[in-house]
């Protein structure tokens, strides 16, 4: 007697297991590694746009004291510093302009200066 098989099926009848599980293994931690990077790397780069602006704003306001100083003191040196819990305000004056530049460690206390100038003219001759 004949057994009746069908022409066409769905589910094929698999004799053992052909390939293994390594390269389904392998591209499951390539997919997870490659994810855990993307979402490492997106940390990083906010939290140091949020440190980088908080250290902005810190030497702006440092730069804006300075300023203040200067005005109230009405000094007659050609240069000067002030010096400030986070860093310190150099100013030197150039004919007639007066050139801050305000200096402070950035956040992680590395050799790298952030430096920011800010040429202020009239206040030579406020």
């Amino acid at each position: 007697m004949m057994k009746n098989i069908p022409a066409f099926s769905l589910w094929k009848k698999k004799k053992s297991n052909e390939g293994g599980i390594f390269f389904s293994v392998i591209g499951l931690l390539a997919i997870f590694a490659l994810l855990l990077n993307t979402i490492l790397a997106d940390y990083r780069k906010n939290s140091l746009y949020f440190l980088e602006t908080e250290w902005f704003y810190k030497l702006k306001t440092m730069e804006n004291l300075a300023i203040q100083q200067y005005k109230s003191q009405n000094p007659t040196e050609q240069s000067g510093k002030y010096y400030f819990d986070e860093g310190r305000v150099e100013y030197k004056v150039a004919q007639n302009t007066i050139v801050f530049i305000t200096k402070s460690r950035d956040f992680l206390r590395q050799r790298k200066h952030i430096e920011d100038k800010k040429e202020v003219a009239d206040l030579v001759n406020h």
